[in-house]
Order: structure tokens, then C-alpha cells, then sequence
């Protein structure tokens, strides 16, 4: 587990450890004078004004907004393609201070919203979170840490406006009801008999628990003879296979992509996240393949599996696939099953 690094800053260049920290850094902050609109979109930067897109915003006394240009920001990168509601803002806001009328404070923090890497968000909550908050990375999955403890922050799944014109811009899954993936701690003294002498914060509500992936066994064990009979060929004809010819691979990918596109499979396709060349082929025409001994597929379904496990950037001491060890043996058998869980579609999230 690391931190996110903001690249730019100094984490402690601003200290928003409060909402009067917010509060008064809108205050001292002049808006951005633009060329068309002179002052009225009321743009505040937090640290440098070129950086226009990273600012505060006032929602109300009670409540102030910390933005990155993101999803849901009405001067973000989606402002133009996307019809957004009233409170989008507000929603969206990476970060929102806000304070009851008995003086009480909240802070609420937001992940980006889908999936992939959102490497500007990580780095402006590391920046603009209090200073014994951290953004911390571990697996691809991101939490807040706080007082060694870390809380789970998932990514959003909400999208801006009513989502009619979000297939033009956006890939996935969305919704445009509420997703509840935020983070919110609330500002309590920390006090020694009557004396206030700090304050912690602690959370509200139940922390996100992780996604556990789960292999659906019971499916797995139907299709155990087509598996099974699959790895004994994988054995015989993979150290054979030129796998560290790219060409090669490259051409065996293109040839399954035309044999899955022939049963109108092409929306179904996807590409895995080791490699280019990593192809995730639907299900149902996987098992096609891997149950027709004479299916003209059934090496290039090979090249699939190699190149998902990265074994053609190994360095070659063959023409084909080198396996000595034990050690090689088991982790050759390990990334088999891996590929099988995720071609057949075995992997469900719980």
C-alpha cells in the first residue's frame, strides 16, 4: 500500500484541515478573471490560477466544495457533452465541507466515477484531504488513511444529468441513481476533562467493504472435462508454439477476433488489462472452441492463453515456451486457471 503522490504540491503547501480552513481560503482567494465571462463563474483556484479546473467552490455559508475538473463538475471535461441536474455539483464535489447550525462539521470524500485509473483524482484528494488523512493505493483499490486505520473508497458508478447521452461519451456500466461509494467523517474535539485540546475525526456510518471475487463452482465443475481435456492439449502443443514471434501472436489474436465476430459476438469483446494482444473472448463461443478437437481455433485460443499470462515477453531461450521447474510447472497450471475463470466468465464479484 503506497500514497497517491499529487506531483505537484507539497502536502502541506495548503492545510484544509477544517471548514474555516476552507472557508478562509475562499475567501482570500480572488476569482479568476477570464477573458469572456470576466468574474462570474466565480473560479477559485486552490494553489496555482492557470490550474482553474482545481478550485473551491461555495455552495452556501455552510457548505464548500473542493473540485478537480472531474465528473459532475459543471466546468469539468464533461460539462460540454453532458446535460447535468441542479445539485450534479454538489454530488460530484471530490471533497465537501459542510457545517450544521450547531456548528457540527462533515467531511465527505469521492472516488471518480467507473472503472479504470483516475490518477488525477488520487493525487488532488492526497493534496486537498486534511493533513492526517492520506489517499493510500493497494491492489488497484483505493482508501483513506487515517490514524492507522484505512477505510475503503470505491469508485463511482453515478453518472451526471439523466444519462441520455452518456453512450457517446462514456464506456461501462452507469447509473443515474444515487450510488453511495463516499466517505464521510465528522470533526469532533478531542477533549481532556473540559478542555478542548484538538480535534480527530471520526466516521460515519459503516465503512465499504471490499469486493470479494468469487469462482462459480458449480458451473466450473459442469464444464470439468472440457477444462480438463483442454490443459492435457495446452500441455502437449504449447512448448511447440513461437509465442515470442509478436507477428505471430499478433496474427492469431486477429484471426480469433474474425472467427468471434462471425456469430455476432463483437460488442462481447474485450480487451484484457496485461496485454494488447490479451483478447477476452465470450463464453459460450470459448466453449465452442475447446469442445471441437478440429475447431480450426483451438491454437490460437492457445495464443490467447500465453499472451495473457505475459509469456511471450519472457526471454526466449527457444524458439517456443520454456518450462523447467517445478516452480514453472505450478505457476503455468496457477495462470491457466486464472484465464479459464475469466474466459468462461467464472469470476463473480460478491
Amino acid at each position: 500500500m503506497y500514497s497517491a503522490d499529487y506531483g505537484r504540491y507539497d502536502k502541506n503547501f495548503v492545510s484544509l484541515n477544517s471548514f474555516s480552513d476552507v472557508e478562509k481560503l475562499y475567501r482570500d482567494t480572488k476569482p479568476v478573471n477570464e477573458r469572456v465571462v470576466g468574474t462570474r463563474r466565480d473560479i477559485r483556484p486552490i494553489c496555482e490560477r492557470k490550474r482553474k479546473y482545481e478550485r473551491v467552490h461555495k455552495f452556501s455559508d455552510n457548505c464548500y466544495g473542493l473540485f478537480d475538473g472531474g465528473v459532475g463538475d459543471p466546468y469539468g471535461w464533461m460539462a460540454n457533452h453532458v446535460v447535468a441536474k441542479k445539485n450534479d455539483a454538489k454530488i460530484f464535489a471530490p471533497i465537501l465541507w459542510t457545517r450544521s447550525k450547531w456548528g457540527g462539521e462533515r467531511l465527505r470524500i469521492r472516488n471518480e466515477t467507473g472503472e479504470g485509473q483516475h490518477t488525477g483524482r488520487y493525487g488532488f484528494l492526497q493534496f486537498a484531504l486534511p493533513n492526517s488523512m492520506d489517499l493510500l493505493i493497494k491492489n488497484g483499490k483505493q482508501f483513506v488513511g487515517y490514524c492507522h486505520d484505512t477505510y475503503y473508497l470505491p469508485k463511482g458508478k453515478r453518472v451526471p444529468g439523466d444519462g441520455s447521452n452518456m453512450k457517446r461519451w462514456w464506456r461501462g456500466s452507469y447509473q443515474c441513481t444515487p450510488d453511495h461509494v463516499e466517505l464521510t467523517f465528522e470533526r469532533v474535539p478531542t477533549k481532556v476533562g473540559y478542555e478542548t485540546i484538538g480535534h480527530q475525526f471520526k466516521l460515519v456510518g459503516e465503512p465499504h467493504q471490499l469486493p470479494r471475487k468469487l469462482v462459480d463452482k458449480e458451473t466450473k465443475r459442469k464444464h470439468k472435462d472440457t477444462i480438463d481435456s483442454f490443459w492435457e492439449w495446452l500441455c502437449a502443443i504449447a512448448p511447440m508454439l513461437p509465442v515470442h514471434d509478436w507477428d505471430y501472436v499478433r496474427s492469431c489474436q486477429e484471426e480469433l477476433r474474425g472467427y468471434v465476430a462471425e456469430f455476432n459476438e463483437t460488442k462481447s469483446i474485450k480487451w484484457g488489462s496485461s496485454h494488447m494482444f490479451s483478447m477476452v473472448i465470450p463464453a459460450n463461443v470459448a466453449l465452442r472452441i475447446m469442445t471441437d478437437y478440429n475447431n480450426s481455433q483451438r491454437l490460437n485460443m492457445a495464443i490467447n492463453f500465453l499472451s495473457s499470462a505475459s509469456y511471450h515477453y519472457t526471454t526466449p531461450s527457444s524458439q517456443g515456451l520454456d518450462i523447467q521447474t517445478a516452480e514453472d510447472k505450478k505457476q503455468f497450471r496457477a495462470n491457466y486457471n486464472r484465464w479459464i475463470n475469466r474466459t468462461l466468465d467464472l469470476v463473480k464479484v460478491g
